[in-house]
């Protein structure tokens, strides 16, 4: 005797969660998603732009709007989890009267690794950049014209190295030009010499 089992497709889903969850949510859906009156989540996604709009209402991604409308439960005595949870917590999540406090304390670290040598201004690695291109630009030059003080080479041998220095020299200051832009690398040019 067989039995017909009627298979059911766990996937389907229909247009209006398929809209809530892919297109956005209202204020009323968002509250009925997270337990909320309608006053509560609107002041707390204060800030968040809506993702678009529906009957005339404004919608907002779920995604987005998840971290506003979900606390965290810390547990104060903590400070290693407090710890992790302010190094993850993303500056535009933080209440507008914190935002100064954010900015001016990553000034402080900022000034902190400069004075402690783990944080250089652009100009200055150009400047070591540099610096160290011409280090290895003028030895190049220069051994081609040893190698040709020293031996004699045939034009074929003569036409290798050139070809050789020049791809080395050319190498350099692409690499210049990728990090630092084409003009800094005309500065590490051939008028350096």
């Amino acid at each position: 005797m067989f039995v017909a089992v009627a298979k059911v497709d766990s996937k389907v889903m229909d247009d209006e969660t398929k809209g809530l969850l892919f297109e956005g949510a209202s204020i009323s859906q968002l509250g009925k998603l997270f337990g909320m009156d309608n006053r509560t989540v609107q002041s707390k996604i204060t800030g968040l732009e809506p993702a678009g709009r529906r009957a005339g209402h404004p919608i907002y991604s779920v995604k987005e709007a998840a971290p506003f409308l979900v606390e965290m439960q810390l547990n104060i005595d903590d400070i290693e989890q407090v710890i992790t949870y302010v190094r993850k917590l993303n500056h535009t999540n933080l209440p507008k009267m914190l935002t100064k406090e954010f900015w001016h304390a990553m000034l402080a670290k900022q000034k902190f690794e400069v004075q402690a040598g783990d944080l250089w201004p652009t100009d200055k690695v150009a400047e070591v950049y540099g610096d160290l291109v011409k280090a290895v630009r003028v030895p190049l030059i220069l051994a081609k014209d040893s190698i040709l003080n020293e031996v004699e080479l045939t034009g074929r041998q003569h036409q290798i190295l050139d070809a050789i220095i020049d791809g080395l020299l050319g190498d350099l200051q692409d690499a210049v030009a990728k990090q630092f832009g084409a003009r800094a690398a005309q500065d590490f040019g051939d008028d350096d010499l």
